[in-house]
Parts: C-alpha cells; structure tokens; sequence
C-alpha cells in the first residue's frame, strides 16, 4: 500500500531496526532462520554510539564510554611548542585525532573543526600540537554528557543545508568548507522552525 512499515540498517554484524508490529512479526521469522547473537531495545549500543530511547519516543544519541577511554598524551611541561615531535608522539598524535574523529563524526558536531584542522599537521608535527589535542581531549571529558536528541516532528518536513568557507585562512593559505545538514519544519511567520541534525562537517577545501 506504500506505507512504510520498518526500517533496518547494518553494518558488518551489528544491526540497527525500527518498525511497527508487523515489521517485528517478519523480523522474528527472519531470526529463526538468522541467529541473533543477542537482541536490545530502548537502551543498547551500535557501533560504539549508545542509543537510548525515551517514553515520548524522544531518541538521544552519546559516546560516552568512548570519551572516557581516550586518554591525554603525555608531554612533558618544559618543553617548547615549537620542538619536533618524536616518532612516537606522531603515533600518539594520530591514534588520538582518530579517535576524536570517529566521536565528531557520530554524535559530536562541535569539535568537527579542530580535528581537522589538527590533522593537517601530523606528517610535521609539533609539541604545540600534542597540547592542542590533549585540549581537545579535557573539552570532550568535561562535556561528555552531552547527547545529540532526535525529536518528532510534524510535517510537512523540509531539508535544509547550510555551508560556509574561510577564504585562504588555513595552513599553507588553504580554504576550510563547514556544512550542516537538518531536517525541520515550515518557518513560522517569525522565522522560528524545529529541526534534527541530520549531518555535519568541516574540511579543507580542495
């Protein structure tokens, strides 16, 4: 009838579902076929995201576990920012921007440019540079609660994208382009709408 009925995405072996009872009644079938290694609902974790949701349907989205398993790099307060980093410290630098990164990309839009940023540095980096990580780090350790909530939202529903670039002002005269993506509301009369982030980005500007 062209109703939508559910919805199930993968990856390797986690799946993610949502659907309606019919969809759960095709979905058990399936299972008797597929053997589910073990099955959540309400509260469970997807690739390293903890989905929680809430009795108004209400969906909040964290990493906090994922924060609290980065750790700082140790550097020793005599040195000068501007010293070369050791191979090792380079290693170090890049396993912590990776981690930073796969936390921007899912549920942290916030610190989507510092990382970026950072990265551009690691084949030359400097002692500067494992200090503005470890600031990266403390912000995301003091602000790990946060939760990225998707709410319902009556429609018609609209797309919107917003992006921006700074012109010659990264390393080497480079561009930066910042996107977001949402999916809202109408505008209201006074130029109000209800949105969910949908996406997010900040990249050099090829």
């Amino acid at each position: 009838t062209g109703k939508l009925r559910g919805l199930c995405g993968f990856h390797v072996d986690d799946g993610l579902m949502t659907g309606d009872a019919y969809f759960y009644s095709i979905m058990n079938k399936i299972a008797k076929r597929i053997t589910f290694g073990k099955r959540q609902k309400i509260q469970f974790v997807f690739c390293g995201v903890r989905i929680k949701q809430l009795p108004d349907f209400t969906v909040e989205l964290d990493q906090e576990n994922a924060i609290d398993q980065i750790l700082y790099i140790d550097v020793d307060s005599k040195r000068s920012d501007g010293d070369s980093c050791t191979s090792k410290e380079v290693t170090h630098l890049r396993g912590r921007l990776g981690s930073v990164l796969y936390v921007t990309g899912n549920t942290r839009p916030f610190e989507s440019y510092i990382v970026s940023h950072l990265s551009a540095f690691t084949t030359e980096a400097k002692v500067t540079h494992l200090r503005q990580i470890n600031k990266v780090i403390k912000h995301l350790k003091s602000t790990k609660d946060f939760r990225l909530r998707y709410v319902k939202i009556d429609g018609p529903l609209i797309c919107y994208s917003f992006f921006d670039s700074n012109f010659k002002k990264e390393r080497d005269a480079g561009s930066q382009t910042g996107s977001v993506t949402l999916i809202g509301s109408p505008l209201t009369s006074d130029g109000y709408f209800y949105f969910n982030l949908l996406r997010w980005s900040s990249r050099r500007t090829r």
